[in-house]
C-alpha cells in the first residue's frame, strides 16, 4: 500500500460515517411533502403550444410505427411523486431510485425507460429478539396508503408494515444517504442504514459501476443483549410488471472470503440487453449471512461472493467521497443550504439516463440513403504538420471545404470524438445523457453549456471526450432532409453548425433530432461551443485537445458570420426563438446571444493564440473590440442591457440571463465583455426585479420582467423560472464580487425545489416552474449549473499561458490576411436565403395575441 493510500485509510479511520453529516437534505418519514403538478396554461400558452403538441403526436405515431423512440411524449403521465431520495449506482449504467420513506422506486435500468412505481418486494426488514422473550419485527419502510393500495393481502400485504414514521429520519447527501430508525422497531435500539454509491470524482473505473452498498449500524441502549436479524428481499424485476413476465431465474453465488449472495438473472424483453442483479453481504464476527434465492427460509451453507478486495475498496470509496465533500461542508462562509443543493443536484449524472461507453466506434444503425452524410476530417492539424503562424489549419479548411466530394456512411461520418485522441492519451470512453426525463435528446448542447461545469469539475476527461464528439460533429454534413414543427424542410445537419444534440435512436450518426425549429439558424450553439472548448482547454491544459479542436472552432465562428447582416461585427437574431429560449422570440442585437458572440470572439482569439495562428488571432481580436462596442451602444440603457434592440413591445424587458456572455468570459479567465460597473448594476437590477419582486425572492429568478415590475407574459418561457439559469445568474454575481446577491438569488431555487415548504422537487429538479410551482420538464439537465457557482467561488488554476507554437506580434497585415481567409471560409458556409412562411392559423394567432393578449 502506497503512502497516499495509507494516509487515506488513516483518515477513514477518523471518519464517523455511521452518523449523518450536519448538513444534508433531511425528512422524517411522516412528512407528507407536497404533490407536484405541471404548470397550468393560459389561453396565450394554449394558442402557442397546442398546435405543436398536435404535430408532435403525429410524429410520434410515425416513430412508433417504425419502432423508434420519440423525443417527447405529451401524453405521458408522470407520477406526482414528492418522496424521492438519493438514487443508487454510479454513472452510465442505469439507476434505481429510493424514496426517503425507505422503499425502492424509479427504475431506469435501460436508457430513456423510466418505471416509476415502487417494487414493494424490494425491502429491508428487521427482526429483533431479547432473552426476556420480547420480540419485534417490521419492514423498514413506510409506503403511504396509495402505494400499498391493491397489493396482495396474502403475500406482501401480510408483511409487517407498522413502522412508526415519526421515529424515522432520512438524510440525503449524494452519493450517500443515511436512514435513522430511532427506537424502531425495538424502543431500545437505534438502526442506521447508510447507502453509498461509487460516485468518486476523477475516478473513471469504479464510478461507472452499477453498485450500491448498504451498511447498517446498530446501537443497543437497553440493559439486555439483543439478537438482530436484517432481511433484504429483492424481486427479479427491472421495474413495472417485469417480474411477472416469466423465465427469470435466481441462483446462489459461490461463497468466498465470507461473502454470501444471490444472483437474479432477468430475461429482458423488447430487445433490451440481459440484466443480472446481485445482492450480497459479508460475514464478520457476530454476523451470519444466509442467502435464499427463492425466498424459501431455511439453513443455507452456500452463497456466492465477490472478492475480498471489493469490500476493502468500499472503505476507500467512502474515504474518497468524504475527502471530496468535507472542505465544502466545513466551509463556514457558505450558507447551510448551499452544499446540500450543490451535491444533491449531481444525482442527475446518475439518474439522467446517462450512458458511459467504452469509447469504441459504435455500429451505424442508420438506413442507407441516397444522400449520405460526410465528414470533412481530412484537414486534421496532424496531417497538416501541426498548426503554426502560417495558419496551415485554416488553409486546410479552405482547400478541403472547396473540394469536398468524398462521402461515406462509415464511422468517419459520425461524431466520434475519441478518434481525436493522441496515442499517449487514455480513452476513458464517451458519455451521453438526456436533456431531461421528458425530453429524449442526448447531450443537448445549449443546455450542457450550463451543466458542463459539473462534469468538468469532477470528471474532466469525460467532459473533454463529450466536447471531442461535438468537434467532430461541426465537421459533419448530413444533407438528408427532415421536417420541423414550424413547417420547414431542412437538412439534418449542415457543415460548420454545432448540432443541437447528439441524436436519439442513432446517436453520433444521426445528430439533431430536435424538431421544434431549424437548429441551423440558432444563434447560441456555435458561440457556446467556442466558449466551452476554450474553457476546457485552459482548465485542463490539454494542448492536444486545443490542436484537435481548432479547425472546428474556426469553422463554427465562420458559420456565424452570415448572421451579421450589417457588417458591424455583431450577429443579429432573426425575429424568431433562435436560441435556447426556443419559445421566446428575439430580434436584432440581443443581450443573450449578442453577449455570447462577443465572448466567443475573444475566446476564438485566445484559441488562435494558443495554436499559434497569428492572422486568425489578430482578426478575431479586432472583431471582438468592434462587437463589444456595438453590444454596449445598442443595448445598455443605464440600468441593464435591453432584451434586444428591435424596438418591439418586449425589447426593454429585463432578462435574468442577459449577462451569460459576461459570466462565461469571467469563468474562462478572459477579460470582461462589459464594464465592471455596468455588469454589477445590471445584475443588481436582475436581483431587484427578476428575483425579489416575485414571491419575495423565494422561487428563483423569473426569466423576463417588464420595467414596470410586472412579469413579461409575452411567451410561455419569459414568465418561467429556469432553475439552471438562476444558478448561472448567481455564478455571474459571484464573479462580479456580489456573493450576497448570488446566494439570495440561488436560495430561491433551494427553497422552492428542496425546501420543506417548497414545491416538492427534491432529486427531480425540473427545467422550470412558475411562480405558483407548476413545473415543465421534470428532472432536467440544466440544474447541474449549480456547479458554476462553485467554479466561481473556488476558481481553478487556468492555463492561460498555454502555447503550442510561438506567434509573432500581430500586425495590420496579419489582421487583413486573417479577414481574407475568414471571409472565404464564411462564404462557403452560408445557408441559402429563404423566407419563413407562416401558416394561416399561425398568422391569425399572432394577430389575435397582439390584440387580445398584450405582453
Amino acid at each position: 500500500m502506497g503512502s497516499s493510500e495509507l494516509e487515506q485509510m488513516k483518515a477513514h479511520l477518523h471518519m464517523d460515517c455511521a452518523h449523518p453529516p450536519e448538513k444534508s437534505w433531511e425528512r422524517r418519514f411522516d412528512d407528507e411533502g407536497k404533490k407536484i403538478a405541471m404548470f397550468s396554461m393560459t389561453l396565450n400558452d394554449m394558442m402557442a403550444i397546442v398546435p405543436l403538441v398536435i404535430k408532435v403526436l403525429g410524429l410520434n405515431l410515425k416513430d412508433n410505427a417504425q419502432g423508434l423512440a420519440s423525443v417527447y411524449d405529451p401524453l405521458k403521465k408522470w407520477m406526482d411523486n414528492c418522496y424521492r431520495g438519493v438514487p443508487l449506482g454510479g454513472i452510465g449504467a442505469g439507476s434505481i431510485g429510493r424514496s426517503y420513506r425507505g422503499y425502492f422506486q424509479q427504475f431506469q435500468i435501460f436508457p430513456r425507460i423510466y418505471e416509476e412505481k415502487p417494487i414493494l418486494a424490494n425491502q429491508f426488514s428487521a427482526f429483533i429478539s431479547r432473552p426476556n422473550g420480547k420480540s419485534y419485527a417490521t419492514v423498514l419502510s413506510a409506503p403511504n396508503a396509495d402505494v400499498l393500495k391493491g397489493i396482495d393481502k396474502a403475500g406482501i400485504g401480510s408483511w409487517d408494515w407498522k413502522l412508526k414514521e415519526k421515529n424515522c429520519t432520512y438524510h440525503g447527501l449524494f452519493p450517500r444517504s443515511w436512514t435513522v430508525y430511532n427506537s424502531e422497531p425495538d424502543p431500545e435500539i437505534k438502526i442506521t442504514c447508510r447507502q453509498i454509491s461509487p460516485f468518486i470524482p476523477h475516478n473513471y473505473k469504479e464510478s461507472s459501476f452499477p453498485v450500491a452498498i448498504f451498511t447498517f449500524t446498530l446501537h443497543n441502549s437497553g440493559s439486555t443483549p439483543a439478537n438482530v436479524t436484517l432481511l433484504f428481499t429483492w424481486a427479479n424485476s427491472v421495474g413495472g410488471k417485469s417480474e411477472l413476465t416469466g423465465n427469470h431465474t435466481n441462483s446462489r453465488m459461490t461463497s468466498r472470503d465470507g461473502v454470501h449472495g444471490v444472483l437474479l438473472h432477468h430475461r429482458t424483453a423488447d430487445g433490451h440487453p440481459p440484466v443480472t442483479f446481485a445482492i450480497a453481504s459479508r460475514e464478520t464476527d457476530g454476523v451470519r449471512v444466509t442467502g435464499c434465492p427463492r425466498f424459501t427460509m431455511g439453513p443455507s451453507n452456500s452463497g456466492d461472493v465477490t472478492a475480498k478486495d471489493m469490500w476493502d475498496d468500499i472503505k476507500k470509496w467512502e474515504s474518497q467521497i468524504d475527502e471530496w465533500q468535507r472542505p465544502i461542508l466545513q466551509d463556514k462562509s457558505l450558507p447551510e443550504w448551499y452544499p446540500v443543493t450543490l451535491f444533491n443536484e449531481l444525482c442527475y449524472l446518475n439518474a439522467g439516463g446517462t450512458i458511459w461507453t467504452d469509447g469504441q466506434p459504435p455500429k451505424n444503425t442508420s438506413l442507407s440513403s441516397a444522400t449520405e452524410p460526410f465528414n470533412l476530417n481530412t484537414f486534421s492539424t496532424v496531417a497538416n504538420g501541426g498548426v503554426g503562424a502560417s495558419g496551415s489549419a485554416v488553409d486546410g479548411i479552405l482547400s478541403t471545404v472547396a473540394t469536398a466530394t468524398e462521402r461515406s456512411n462509415s464511422a468517419a461520418a459520425a461524431a466520434m470524438g475519441t478518434a481525436l485522441l493522441r496515442d499517449s492519451e487514455e480513452n476513458v470512453g464517451q458519455v451521453v445523457y438526456l436533456e431531461g426525463m421528458e425530453y429524449n435528446l442526448w447531450n443537448t448542447y445549449d443546455v450542457h453549456f450550463y451543466a458542463s461545469f459539473a462534469l468538468l469539475s469532477l470528471f474532466p476527461e469525460l467532459e473533454l471526450n463529450l466536447q471531442r464528439d461535438f468537434v467532430r460533429a461541426v465537421l459533419l454534413h448530413d444533407p438528408r432532409l427532415r421536417h420541423t414543427l414550424d413547417g420547414a424542410t431542412v437538412p439534418r445537419k449542415v457543415l460548420g453548425l454545432v448540432p443541437h444534440d447528439m441524436g436519439l435512436n442513432d446517436p453520433w450518426f444521426e445528430v439533431n433530432v430536435y424538431m421544434l425549429h431549424d437548429p441551423s439558424r440558432w444563434k447560441d450553439l456555435n458561440p457556446k461551443f467556442v466558449l466551452q472548448v476554450y474553457r476546457d482547454v485552459v482548465a485542463t491544459g490539454n494542448a492536444g485537445f486545443a490542436e484537435a479542436a481548432w479547425p472546428a472552432v474556426y469553422l463554427a465562428m465562420a458559420y456565424m458570420d452570415q448572421f451579421d447582416r450589417d457588417g458591424d461585427g455583431m450577429v443579429e437574431n432573426e425575429g424568431r426563438p433562435d436560441q435556447t429560449y426556443d419559445l421566446w422570440s428575439v430580434s436584432g442585437v440581443s443581450a443573450y446571444t449578442g453577449g455570447l458572440w462577443v465572448a466567443a470572439l475573444q475566446a476564438a482569439a485566445a484559441m488562435a493564440g494558443i495554436v499559434g495562428d497569428g492572422a486568425a488571432e489578430a482578426y478575431f481580436r479586432g472583431r471582438y473590440h468592434r462587437a463589444r462596442r456595438v453590444y454596449t451602444d445598442e443595448l445598455w440603457n443605464g440600468g441593464y442591457f435591453n432584451y434586444d434592440n428591435s424596438g418591439g413591445a418586449t425589447s426593454s424587458s429585463i432578462q435574468a440571463d442577459q449577462l451569460a456572455g459576461q459570466w462565461y468570459a469571467r469563468a474562462c479567465g478572459l477579460e470582461p465583455i462589459v464594464d465592471d460597473d455596468k455588469a454589477r448594476r445590471a445584475l443588481a437590477t436582475v436581483l431587484d426585479y427578476n428575483v425579489m419582486r416575485v414571491k419575495g425572492g423565494t422561487v428563483g429568478a423569473v426569466n423576463g420582467m417588464r420595467p414596470d415590475g410586472s412579469v413579461d407574459g409575452s411567451s410561455t418561457q419569459s414568465k418561467e423560472v429556469w432553475t439552471g439559469v438562476t444558478y448561472a445568474v448567481a455564478a455571474a454575481m459571484i464573479h462580479e464580487g456580489m456573493p450576497e446577491a448570488a446566494f439570495k438569488t440561488a436560495k430561491g431555487i433551494h427553497d422552492a425545489g428542496w425546501g420543506r415548504d417548497g414545491f416538492g422537487y427534491a432529486f427531480q429538479t425540473p427545467e422550470s416552474w412558475t411562480a405558483d410551482g407548476g413545473y415543465r420538464a421534470l428532472h432536467y439537465m440544466r440544474p447541474l449549473g449549480v456547479w458554476a457557482m462553485q467554479w466561481a467561488l473556488s476558481p481553478p488554476e487556468l492555463h492561460k499561458e498555454l502555447r503550442l507554437a510561438a506567434a509573432a506580434a500581430a500586425s495590420p497585415e496579419d489582421a487583413a490576411l486573417g479577414q481574407e481567409k475568414f471571409d472565404k471560409v464564411a462564404s462557403m458556409l452560408r445557408l441559402p436565403e429563404h423566407q419563413q412562411h407562416k401558416g394561416i392559423l399561425r398568422a391569425l394567432y399572432e394577430v389575435l395575441r397582439q390584440l387580445l393578449l398584450p405582453a
